[in-house]
């Protein structure tokens, strides 16, 4: 591109002095002529097409730019959140493991070992799966885990965070009276609803992040009620209904080839 911008003058000046000497009283003098400009107006459009083609580029990485600037900036102020959060508590939170140790707790324990297979399945999907089309809404983490390094592991996925709207209307596929702990916010969330256009490899990717966080979930299913609002949407909510219910496993979800719609 930056090549053609110099030789292209030169061409001009070429053909001008080649038309210079071709005398338009021959036959083929008007060819010839005809031909030169030709080639002059072919070279000049190839120009502007490589101009606007390489402006259109340079505006698609300047966006690509700009979009991994602010996912630098959003990250690093997560971090600094998540090192606010753990360091002044550091201390209290190694002597409350050392102290799970002396009562008997092993690294072997199933629910560390079921959180450390999350781990590793997330993983292996997060290199295997599509990128992101689309963001996915995630609402209502519960109380019970970190929500700092939730956030940033949802983000790491492409998806966004959001808290629901209290004055909105609420899409519940249960009845059950309401206590003094749902008013306060969720505790612990055993239920995980999706929207219809969530993708598989989506609902698996945040089943895994928020079983390696501790939550223990034992239904995975649709909104009732599918609108357009929450096709994009998934909400964690607790329930009666599934209380008694098994949980939902690594290794059901690795076997999982689709879920209900």
């Amino acid at each position: 591109m930056a090549i053609l911008q110099y030789v292209l003058p030169i061409l001009i000046f070429l053909g001008a002095v080649g038309c210079a000497f071709i005398n338009i009283k021959q036959d083929k003098g008007p060819i010839f002529i005809g031909a030169i400009a030709f080639l002059l107006l072919l070279f000049l459009g190839f120009n502007l097409y490589l101009t606007a083609s390489t402006s259109s580029e340079k505006e698609d990485l300047m966006a690509q730019v700009d979009v991994g600037l602010a996912w630098q900036k959003r990250s690093v102020a997560n971090l600094q959140s998540i090192l606010a959060t753990l360091t002044p508590d550091s201390d209290q939170k190694t002597q409350e493991i050392k102290k799970l140790v002396k009562l008997g707790w092993t690294i072997d324990n199933p629910m560390f070992e079921e959180s450390f297979a999350a781990d590793e399945a997330r993983q292996k999907l997060l290199a295997l799966a599509p990128p992101p089309n689309h963001p996915v809404t995630v609402n209502n983490l519960p109380a019970n885990i970190n929500p700092i390094i939730t956030r940033l592991a949802m983000e790491e996925l492409g998806h966004m965070m959001a808290t629901p709207d209290p004055e909105g209307e609420e899409d519940v596929d249960f009845e059950e009276e309401e206590d003094e702990e749902e008013e306060e916010g969720l505790k612990i969330a055993n239920v995980m609803f999706y929207g219809k256009l969530v993708r598989n490899s989506d609902i698996k990717l945040i089943a895994y992040t928020l079983i390696r966080s501790g939550v223990q979930l034992k239904m995975l299913r649709p909104y009732k009620k599918a609108t357009r609002k929450n096709a994009r949407t998934v909400e964690l909510d607790w329930s009666k209904m599934y209380k008694n219910r098994k949980k939902v496993t690594v290794q059901s979800l690795e076997k999982a080839k689709s879920f209900k719609r």
